[in-house]
């Protein structure tokens, strides 16, 4: 099976709001309806250690810390504890719609937008082993659902004004938010009122493939 290597990755480099809004006019992304998703390589917030450490601080310090500490174990974290809908990585997230094609797209840097369309063979072999967590799952609400809208706006959780993130608006009102966290991308599922989305941990643990770290 082909091995995805991202020096190989035929994607154009978009840096101002400008060039991004015409790249995806280009891709024609509204109208499509989402059907899968893959994430081509690790999401550091879904290692072991960071599931454990947010179990943690979602426990809070109500708790004993000899409690806290045993329920924030990864076996242990309750079914019901809620995560965020949110991932971040340093490789390409693909977005397959219903008519075949896919979409490609990696912030590696601030406002530094990656993307393709149909670049990367869909069944590619991610470079550094399974990925830690299965973006159909974690982005469930975005399935099955028609892109209404793309927008594109300041990133308001960076301080610098360069700083952008693509909202993929859906019919159902949910959004996909990709951005950037210095140099890694950061993929989050929004509610109308921009608010991030939950799935408990009984939904996001089928999900991961971290269970030997």
């Amino acid at each position: 099976m082909q091995v995805f290597h991202s020096s190989e990755w035929q994607a154009t480099r978009y840096v101002t709001a400008e060039q991004i809004k015409q790249a995806l006019d280009g891709f024609k992304l509204v109208g499509r309806r989402i059907k899968s998703m893959r994430l081509l390589g690790q999401s550091f917030y879904h290692t072991r250690y960071w599931v454990e450490s947010t179990a943690y601080d979602i426990l809070g310090d109500e708790l004993p810390e000899e409690e806290r500490q045993l329920q924030s174990e990864y076996e242990n974290i309750s079914q019901d504890l809620p995560f965020f809908r949110f991932l971040q990585t340093d490789e390409p997230l693909m977005i397959l719609f219903e008519d075949g094609d896919h979409f490609e797209i990696e912030v590696p840097w601030e406002s530094e937008f990656l993307m393709s369309m149909n670049a990367i063979p869909w069944e590619i072999k991610p470079e550094r082993g399974v990925p830690n967590v299965d973006a159909s799952v974690l982005f469930l609400p975005c399935l099955e659902q028609k892109i209404v809208d793309v927008k594109i706006r300041p990133q308001s959780a960076i301080a610098t004004e360069a700083a952008l993130e693509i909202l993929l608006c859906l019919e159902n009102g949910v959004k996909l938010c990709v951005g950037s966290m210095i140099d890694y991308t950061t993929i989050t599922c929004l509610d109308e009122k921009d608010h991030a989305l939950f799935l408990p941990f009984s939904e996001l643990r089928p999900a991961l493939s971290n269970d030997e770290e």
